[in-house]
């Protein structure tokens, strides 16, 4: 039997979120010059990258490297606070239920 390669709506809004959050990571990592929060930023758009391309393909280590790099980067904006870390906690808390509603079909 062929794997169908159709993404359902979840699963389409899932990876727009999370080009957008690896770019968003990508310009924090490029404009942001400070010997401590660089490093971080690259590893969360690695990762970020990483989920990407393990959804495209539908393996199940997509979503939770999904489900993983949200829950890190929810820690990271709780402990530095302010209105865009709120937004940003939004965003990863959707990334987070988006993953688990996939991860259950």
């Amino acid at each position: 039997m062929k794997k169908s390669r159709e993404f359902s709506i979840s699963t389409i809004i899932l990876l727009v979120i999370l080009s957008i959050r690896a770019i968003i990571q990508l310009f924090g990592a490029v404009t942001l010059y400070s010997p401590l929060f660089t490093p971080i930023f690259f590893l969360l758009a690695a990762l970020y990258i990483v989920a990407i391309i393990g959804i495209i393909k539908k393996h199940k280590w997509g979503l939770i490297s999904s489900f993983i790099v949200a829950v890190i980067d929810v820690m990271i904006a709780l402990s530095i606070g302010g209105a865009a870390s709120l937004g940003a906690g939004i965003i990863d808390l959707t990334i987070i239920f988006l993953t688990y509603k996939e991860y259950k079909k």
